[in-house]
């Protein structure tokens, strides 16, 4: 059953819109107010809708799967089961950026960034798509993409960012000792040649496994301790609803080159 602009758990949000409203806070992002805090950073509206947009098949999916819903007009402003859409896709955009705040914390922190904020990787990608295009423009060979959307972009500098952390013995949680790895082995299957393989034979590939999930249990638990204050869940979901309908008739929200 399907009941337009129902949602189930209204009182819990109009609670949390009312701490909001009285928390309220300061500060903008990129010269526009704020919409919330996230740790000690600002989130603004274009930084919510780009998470919004990293979220809509999982949304999609989670609805369709549960509910069997109907995708098609209507679909972002309906509910289910008393679950509304928007307010859906606005907790896991707030939960995305809360991880991703944490990923590039981490990644600061240990020097391999300049700046972990939103408006640093805006930056960093309008310069990488300069490169791009002077390499072009003079003839010089460009390996990969020569330009990038903002999307493609974080993949690949949060990609590149954990390989180098997971590379560096020196950073924190890196430096792994065999006891540990043969530990770590133990607990997982691995093979060569379609063969049972011995730690010896696995050594390096253990090593980096191991670097790569304890780098995850970092970012996890640097996310676990972000404080997000001050969300005005009412209106996160009023602005997914007036921005997902026409994202979705070819419209991304990104920031704009």
């Amino acid at each position: 059953m399907v009941k337009e602009d129902a949602v189930a758990d209204e009182d819990a949000v109009a609670d949390e819109d009312a701490m909001a409203e009285s928390a309220g806070w300061p500060g903008s992002c990129d010269g526009r107010a704020a919409l919330f805090a996230l740790g000690a950073g600002l989130v603004g509206e274009r930084e919510f809708l780009f998470a919004v947009d990293l979220e809509r098949h999982a949304t999609q999916a989670y609805f369709r799967r549960r509910y069997d819903a109907d995708l098609g007009y209507g679909f972002w402003r309906a509910s289910f089961g008393g679950e509304s859409v928007a307010l859906h896709a606005a907790r896991r955009a707030v939960d995305r950026l809360r991880r991703l705040h944490a990923f590039y914390e981490v990644a600061a922190g240990s020097g391999l960034v300049d700046g972990a904020d939103f408006e640093s990787v805006e930056r960093r990608w309008r310069e990488c798509n300069a490169r791009l295009e002077r390499a072009v423009r003079e003839g010089e060979p460009v390996y990969g993409l020569s330009r990038y959307d903002f999307g493609t972009y974080l993949m690949h500098e949060m990609a590149a960012l954990e390989e180098r952390y997971c590379s560096d013995p020196s950073l924190p949680g890196m430096a792994v000792g065999d006891d540990e790895a043969e530990r770590f082995f133990r607990s997982g299957s691995w093979t060569v040649d379609g063969r049972g393989a011995e730690f010896v034979e696995v050594r390096a590939h253990v090593m980096a496994e191991l670097r790569k999930h304890k780098f995850v249990n970092i970012v996890n638990n640097y996310a676990d301790a972000i404080v997000v204050e001050g969300v005005p869940w009412r209106a996160l979901r009023a602005l997914v609803e007036q921005t997902a309908m026409a994202s979705a008739r070819g419209g991304r929200s990104q920031p704009a080159k």
